[in-house]
This record gives C-alpha cells, sequence and structure tokens, in this order.
C-alpha cells in the first residue's frame, strides 16, 4: 500500500503570533495584527520581485476597518511604500481611522492630483509624497505638513497650528525662496529643506534649527532658545568651519553636519542628550571630539569616516553607541570604549584580545576588519552584541560566547571565515539577519532552545555545514547540497529567512502546523520542489520572495477548508495549484497501524453514514498528542482542533478506507491512538482504539496483531479486542 507522509502537529494548541500573514481583502492587500485587532495597509504585494504588481492601480479607497475570517480589524495605517510607484493611482481615500503614512507611502505616485489627509494622522514618513508631480498644492492636515510641490515659487508660511513637519517635505524646492515656520511646530523631519537651493538664509523657529544654505562660509552660531538641530540642517555646509551650539539644544538630528568636511571644531554643550546616525558623518576636518556627560546615545555612523580625529573621549553616560559610529576613523589608534560600551577598535590591531571586565555591550562594527585579530575574550557582564561587530574578522578562530548574552545582532560574525564552531548559549534569545553569513570556515553550530528569533540569512553563505542547523523553535539552515525529501521538525515555530536558499536537491517539504512565520527567501532557488506541504490551518506570515524560482504550477497541500485563506495570503497566492491535504484511498476492511522508528501509519476502513473521522495520538500518561479530524472525503479538516461543522459535504466515495501518516513520534515509544466517527450531528458511530510502539528501524505494512498491542474497537454497540490476527470478544471468544 503507498501512502503519502503528512507531518502533526504535537501539541494540543499553537499560538497564532500576533502578526497574521499580509492577506488580500478587496482590493488591497494589509497586514493584519491579530492581538490589537488593527490592520496596516500595504497595497503591494512585492511578491517574488512582481514590484510593478500595484502600477495599474487608479482608485484607491482605503475602508477604516476590514473583516477577515469573521474577525474585525481597525485600519489605522498606511506602510512604507504601499502605493510606490503607482503612477497611475488618481485618486486616495483615507479613512479616519488612520493615525500614520509610512516613509515614501506614495512616492513616484505621479498620476495622484489631490489628496485629502484627515486630522486623526499625526505621523507622516519621510518623502511620503515625494515625485506626485501630479500635486500641484501643499499637502497638510492640522498636525503635519507632509509635501511641497516642487514647482513652488516663492516665499511660503506654513500654517499656524501645525506640529511637524515631515521629512523631505520641501525636498527639491528649488524656487523656494524663504519659508516661515510658526513655533507650534516642535519637530523637523530628516532633510526636509534638502536640495532647496533658493534658500539663501538659515530656517529655523523658536524651537527647532531646519536648514543652513550650502553656500554658507565660516563660522556659526545657533541662536539660543533652540532645542534640537534637525536631520540634514547643515548638510553638505563643506565652508562651515565652526559652530557653537547653545546650551538649550537637547538633540543633534540624524545627519545634521553630514559632509561639513570644513568643520574643524565644535563644543557639544551639557544640555545635549542624543546625537542621531550619520550626525558628523564624513566630518574629516574634525581632529578631537568631547562628548559631555549629558549624552546617553550615540547614533549609527555618528562619526563615520572621521578620519581627523586623534582622540576621543566618551563619558560613561552613554549606554548606547550604534552601528560603526567610529568606522574608518583611521587616525584613532586605540580601542574606544568606557564603562558600558566597546565602541572601536583599529584595524590594525593584531593578536588577541580580551574586552574589559564590567562592559555591558559590544557596540556595532567595534571590531569591523580586524582581519589581524585571532580570538577575543568576552567577559560575563556583556549581555550583547551590536551589528557587524567582528564582520570580516578573518582571522578569528576562536569565540567563546558567555551565558550573559541574550543578542547577537545582524551581520555581528559576518565573513568570519576562520571560526570552524560555534556555541550559542541558552542566554541568547535572538541572533540576528546575516549573524554568521559567509563564515565558510563553519562545521558545527549548536544553539540554545532560548533562541525564539533567527533573522534571514543568518547562516547563509556557511558552506561547510553539512547538516541542518535548528533548535526547539527555528529552522536556521539546511545545507545547499540537501537532496530529496524533507520533514521541519515538530514543534518549530518559524523558518528562517533564506533557511533552505538555493537548496536545489530538495524535492519536497512539509511544513507543520507550528510554523507560524517563513522569512524572506526561505526557498529561495529551490528549483527541484515538486510539492509544498502547509499544515496550518492559518496561512503563516511569508517574508517576500519566499518561494521564487519555484514553479507555481507544483501542488501546495493545505488543509482541507483553508485554500482560500492562502490563496488570498500575498506570498503563498503565488502557487495556482492549491489542493487540500488528504488522507490516501486504500481498500481495507479493518484498521491497520503500521509503526515505523518516528512515525505511524494509521489506515481505517469507511464507516457507513461518517460525516467526519477524528484521529487522536496520546503518549502513555494519556496526554494528548495530536488531534486530527477528517471529511468523509479523507480531507483534513483540522490539526490539534477540533472541526466546525460544515454544510453540503461531499458525497462518499466507493473506495473502503483511508491511511494517514503521523510523523514527528519519539522512537521506541508507546502510543494509544483512537479512531471516532461521527454523524451530521456529531454523534458518534463507531470508536476504535488501541497502542502502538515505535520501532527503531523502518517496518513494512502489517497489522498490529503480535502480542505485544491489540486493537480494540466498537461495532454495533459492542466492543471487540483484535490481537494476533484474530478477532476476539470481552470474553475471549474469537469472533469469526
Amino acid at each position: 500500500m503507498t501512502t503519502k507522509l503528512f507531518t502533526l502537529l504535537l501539541a494540543v494548541a499553537a499560538s497564532l503570533g500576533t502578526i497574521l500573514a499580509s492577506t488580500k481583502i478587496g482590493d488591497l492587500y494589509y497586514n493584519l495584527d491579530a492581538t490589537n485587532k488593527t490592520a496596516e495597509v500595504t497595497y503591494k504585494s512585492y511578491t517574488n520581485y512582481n514590484y510593478n504588481e500595484g502600477w495599474g492601480i487608479t482608485t484607491a479607497n482605503i475602508p477604516s476597518s476590514v473583516t477577515y475570517n469573521s474577525v474585525t480589524y481597525n485600519v489605522i495605517s498606511i506602510g512604507e511604500y504601499a502605493f510606490s510607484s503607482c503612477s497611475g493611482l488618481a485618486s486616495i481615500t483615507i479613512p479616519n481611522s488612520v493615525t500614520s503614512i509610512g516613509d515614501e507611502a506614495f512616492y513616484d505616485c505621479s498620476g495622484l492630483t489631490s489628496v485629502t489627509i484627515p486630522n486623526s494622522v499625526t505621523s507622516i514618513g519621510n518623502r511620503a509624497f515625494y515625485y506626485c508631480s501630479g500635486l500641484t498644492s501643499p499637502v497638510y492636515n492640522a498636525h503635519v505638513f507632509a509635501y511641497m510641490p516642487t514647482s513652488y515659487s516663492g516665499a511660503y508660511t506654513i500654517p499656524d497650528g501645525i506640529e511637524s513637519i515631515a521629512g523631505g517635505a520641501f525636498y527639491g524646492c528649488i524656487s523656494l525662496t524663504s519659508v516661515t515656520i510658526p513655533n507650534s511646530v516642535t519637530s523637523i523631519g530628516n532633510r526636509a529643506f534638502y536640495y532647496c537651493s533658493g534658500l539663501t538664509s538659515p530656517v529655523y523657529n523658536a524651537h527647532v534649527f531646519a536648514y543652513m544654505p550650502t553656500s554658507y562660509s565660516g563660522a556659526y552660531t545657533i541662536p539660543d532658545g533652540i532645542e534640537s538641530i534637525a536631520g540634514g540642517a547643515f548638510y553638505g555646509c563643506i565652508s562651515l568651519t565652526s559652530i557653537t551650539i547653545p546650551n538649550s539644544v537637547t538633540s543633534i538630528g540624524g545627519g545634521a553636519f553630514e559632509y561639513c568636511t570644513g568643520l574643524t571644531s565644535i563644543t557639544i554643550p551639557n544640555s545635549v542628550t542624543s546625537i542621531g546616525d550619520y550626525a558628523f558623518y564624513f566630518c574629516t576636518g574634525l581632529t578631537s571630539i568631547t562628548i559631555p556627560n549629558s549624552v546617553t546615545s550615540i547614533g549609527d555612523y555618528a562619526f563615520y569616516f572621521c578620519s581627523g580625529l586623534t582622540s576621543v573621549t566618551i563619558p560613561n553616560s552613554v549606554t548606547s553607541i550604534g552601528n560603526r559610529a567610529f568606522y574608518e576613523c583611521s587616525g584613532l589608534t586605540s580601542p574606544v570604549y568606557n564603562a558600558h560600551v566597546f565602541a572601536f577598535m583599529p584595524t590594525t590591531y593584531s593578536g588577541a584580545y580580551s574586552i574589559p571586565d564590567g562592559i555591558g555591550s559590544i557596540a556595532g562594527g567595534a571590531f569591523y576588519e580586524c582581519r589581524g585579530l585571532t580570538s577575543i575574550t568576552i567577559p560575563n557582564s556583556v549581555t550583547s552584541i551590536g551589528d557587524g561587530a567582528f564582520t570580516f574578522c578573518t582571522g578569528l578562530t576562536s569565540v567563546t560566547i558567555p551565558n550573559s548574552v541574550t543578542s547577537i545582532a545582524d551581520c555581528a560574525f559576518q565573513g568570519c571565515s576562520g571560526l570552524t564552531s560555534i556555541e550559542i548559549p541558552n542566554s541568547v534569545t535572538s541572533i540576528g539577519d546575516g549573524a554568521f553569513n559567509f563564515c565558510t570556515g563553519l562545521t558545527s553550530v549548536t544553539i540554545g532552545n532560548s533562541v525564539t528569533s533567527i533573522g534571514d540569512g543568518a547562516f547563509y553563505g556557511c558552506s561547510g555545514l553539512t547538516s541542518p542547523v535548528y533548535n526547539a523553535h527555528v529552522f536556521a539552515k539546511m545545507p545547499t547540497s540537501y537532496s530529496g525529501a524533507y520533514t521541519i521538525p515538530e514543534g518549530i515555530e518559524s523558518i528562517a529567512g533564506d533557511a533552505f536558499y538555493g537548496c536545489s536537491g530538495l524535492t519536497s517539504v512539509i511544513i507543520p502546523n507550528s510554523v507560524t512565520s517563513i522569512g524572506d527567501h526561505a526557498f529561495y532557488e529551490c528549483t527541484g520542489l515538486t510539492s509544498v506541504t502547509c499544515e496550518a490551518m492559518t496561512p503563516p506570515t511569508c517574508g517576500s520572495n519566499a518561494f521564487t524560482y519555484v514553479s507555481k504550477s507544483i501542488p501546495l497541500y493545505v488543509p482541507f477548508g483553508s485554500e482560500d485563506a492562502y490563496r488570498n495570503a500575498i506570498e503563498w497566492s503565488y502557487f495556482t495549484n492549491i489542493q487540500p491535504i488528504k488522507a490516501d484511498n486504500v481498500d481495507i476492511t479493518t484498521t491497520e497501524v503500521v509503526p515505523d522508528e518516528t512515525s505511524v501509519n494509521i489506515a481505517w476502513p469507511k464507516v457507513s453514514g461518517a460525516y467526519t473521522y477524528e484521529l487522536v495520538i496520546k503518549d502513555k500518561n494519556g496526554k494528548v498528542v495530536c488531534t486530527l479530524v477528517f471529511d468523509t472525503e479523507g480531507r483534513l479538516l483540522s490539526i490539534a482542533f477540533n472541526a466546525p461543522a460544515r454544510d453540503n459535504m461531499p458525497q462518499q466515495t466507493h473506495v473502503a478506507g483511508f491511511a494517514f501518516t503521523v510523523t514527528g513520534l519519539n522512537s521506541g515509544t508507546t502510543y494509544n491512538y483512537s479512531i471516532t466517527s461521527k454523524d451530521s450531528n456529531g454523534n458518534t458511530l463507531n470508536t476504535e482504539s488501541g497502542s502502538f510502539k515505535t520501532t527503531g528501524e523502518s517496518t513494512g505494512l502489517q497489522n498490529v496483531t503480535d502480542q505485544l498491542y491489540e486493537t480494540k474497537f466498537f461495532r454495533n454497540g459492542q466492543l471487540f479486542i483484535q490481537r494476533d490476527g484474530k478477532t476476539y470478544s470481552v470474553t475471549g471468544q474469537e469472533v469469526k
């Protein structure tokens, strides 16, 4: 008898997770938050490089709420890039339920001629309406100024009462000659006045310094009372030689002094608490910087390529230093750190190094391209390893991650080709994108079961790995050399991005019901796949391009009744041949149970009038391992949960019965099972029960009739026992 192998959930229930798969409802796609019952519009699916999917849309009427699987979700946001490059979009309706619009949400919607933003919106991202050449009037509501057409010429006064100016709002307004910002504005986004070459005077109000013309030359003193320097405010002021910042300023925005190559000195006052990303990026003229005790955080790339810096002092008030904050500061010849954070090691360092005890974190890029570093000792005080902390430390041959570490960030050990093994302790809960990618020397990886999140491509390019890498929660990496069918282990909740990338020899894959999320490019270029089985009733959240270059026409097997849910979910809709999971039709008159090492095939006869069949497997202590419900056609209705009543069930076929294989069981273990058939009213028609023991090796099909195990079943209201190939009554009399 030929059977199909299908993996089953070995738990009574599994969490759906917070974010459901991006789902098409009506004409739009949404990210659904199952916990808060909220939705984000993400119109374009970006499925498998089909970036132009939404370009044909002309009208978008966003509703205030949507209903999916009988649950209502309030639409509260328009996501990043949601309608970007939808050049045919002529009109958009934004309901009062929406409170935020993401970065570049309507970027390059050149056909858009008007837009009304309700006053419910209080946050608008960078360049949300940039390149919307059809818009000829300013776009704003009571709270946020969002966009000024680049064709605008002359002076402009922002309406009083507006509280913020979105990033890039005046981007490229070269004919704007002056702008007045009311004092109601307290925040201005990054590069709000970028490329406004017609502005010849500084732009600011009582709270925020917004813009300095790039033509400015010499020293400058920011007016007293100003509280923040906006992102990109002095961008490209190459002739600015010095800057005086008053004690009223508390924050220096991202890229505030980026490419101010002529800046030779700066005094940061004690009022400043944060220095943003790229704040002094490429300020090659700076030779020293003193950071006051008031500062608590320094952003990503804050002093990147400040090649003139020869010394820097970081006070102990600083507890957070961003990614590669001092990268390419070639003038620094000594390590840079304070009591809390290790920030920078000169790339010229060679040999072993011990990070001082007491330090709590290793900043992103701290040891970036220290190719001469051979070993690193990380003290038990360290709790986090930042983005790219040891990227391209090709000479690093060993590292011991202490039990104090809770997170390993993106690209932390990227390109550390000298590492041969890595053991991630149980203290770690997350591993970032590309954390160990292209560690080509790695031959073994151990991941503690506390890790519940592994980022995209965490082990991509680790060509030395020959076995799958996963723990109890996450499947991280399948060697690209793998060939044949594969069943993802039971209980795993997520498949990391790039996990099966390039596994062209993979022929079929079974994804258990426990999986709720699948990362970007997870099965990219798995060109040999002939079928995919996903056992979850609710489609797992699926990242972009998860199945690119997999044949669209191969069968995608899903639980019966969930086919439409998969067809409407962004990434799953890639498949054009979606079919229900079904037990095999078999010619059988008595129940047969065939245990294998970690699986069991159970075949059972049809029962006249049966509406559903419920298969339950329990361990020897009576704890339910799995519950499956099938319809009259043997189609799987549910896993772990009882199936809801269904109308208009198809008629029974004339085959004698069904067979299904339960995998993921423990080797050499005794289990109990029962098969209950019920009519359309839920009344029990027949129940059979028995036990089996998984073996240590594969076996052929057999009746469970040996002297160790027996099968019990009810028929016509009487209990019978099958043992040793024969059927007996409860009194022991053989029944013919």
